[in-house]
C-alpha cells in the first residue's frame, strides 16, 4: 500500500465518531510515518553501497590495497 492510500485510509477511519475505527487507523498512520522516515535512510545506505562497490572494482582493477585507492 503506498503512502497516499494509507493516509486517505487513515483519515477515513479517524473521522468516524466511534473509537473502534480510530484504533484501526492508528497502526496505518504509524506505518505511513515509518515509511516516510525510512526513505532517506535507505537512500543513504544505497549510496554508500554504490560507493563501496565502485571502490572494490577499482581495487580489483589496479591491484592496490583498499587504503591506497
Amino acid at each position: 500500500m503506498d503512502t497516499a492510500t494509507a493516509e486517505t485510509h487513515a483519515q477515513r477511519y479517524t473521522t468516524t465518531p466511534d473509537r473502534g475505527a480510530d484504533l484501526y487507523a492508528e497502526p496505518i498512520r504509524m506505518k505511513v510515518y515509518f515509511c516516510q522516515m525510512m526513505v532517506p535512510i535507505i537512500g543513504r545506505i544505497k549510496e554508500r553501497a554504490r560507493e563501496w562497490v565502485q571502490r572494490e572494482k577499482r581495487v580489483k582493477m589496479t591491484g592496490h590495497t583498499r587504503n591506497e585507492v
